[in-house]
């Protein structure tokens, strides 16, 4: 089984990532933020944001990832932030098969990454600028085992990002 966790600052890309990987590399993806209650989403976008609620969404991340893995799914991979080191110690503690962490890092400028950020804070998503700054700052270079994979930005349709994928992948072993 391969579990991928994609993580890094927000706005670099990772869902992205995670959806052509399901689309082309026979993934099942899950965004990270779909665990994530209302009350989370309120007090992310409030910046009411702790650590009590960060375990509660690392819970339940792993939780999926157990249940898919204990269904038989091969290939499953997610994308969530991550910003600090405990949060990915922890994570990997309660993922009974183990992960892959793939950092993301994205070739935009951080104009680019602020109005992207925006946009998604439009349509719903829970951060929004000022809170993308905060966590950008706040984000804590990973010190475990990991490969890095860089997304050039244009979206998913873009043939570098999805030759980075493939290399990634060819590197886990897949």
């Amino acid at each position: 089984m391969t579990n991928i966790i994609l993580f890094g600052p927000p706005g670099v890309g990772k869902s992205t990532i995670g959806k052509l990987m399901a689309d082309k590399f026979d993934f099942i993806f899950f965004d990270g933020d779909e665990v994530m209650t209302n009350d989370d989403r309120v007090a992310l976008s409030s910046g009411q944001w702790d650590d009590g609620r960060r375990q509660g969404v690392l819970r339940r991340i792993a939780e999926r990832f157990n249940a898919l893995n204990s269904e038989g799914v091969q290939n499953v991979v997610t994308s969530v932030a991550l910003t600090m080191s405990w949060m990915r110690d922890e994570l990997v503690r309660q993922i009974s098969y183990g992960a892959v962490f793939v950092l993301v890092r994205s070739e935009l400028s951080d104009e680019k990454i602020v109005e992207l950020v925006s946009t998604r804070s439009k349509e719903g998503h829970p951060i929004n600028v000022e809170n993308f700054r905060k966590f950008t700052a706040a984000f804590e270079a990973p010190s475990m085992k990991h490969k890095v994979l860089i997304n050039p930005g244009n979206g998913i349709d873009n043939p570098n990002l999805e030759n980075n994928v493939r290399e990634i992948t060819e590197a886990i072993g897949l």
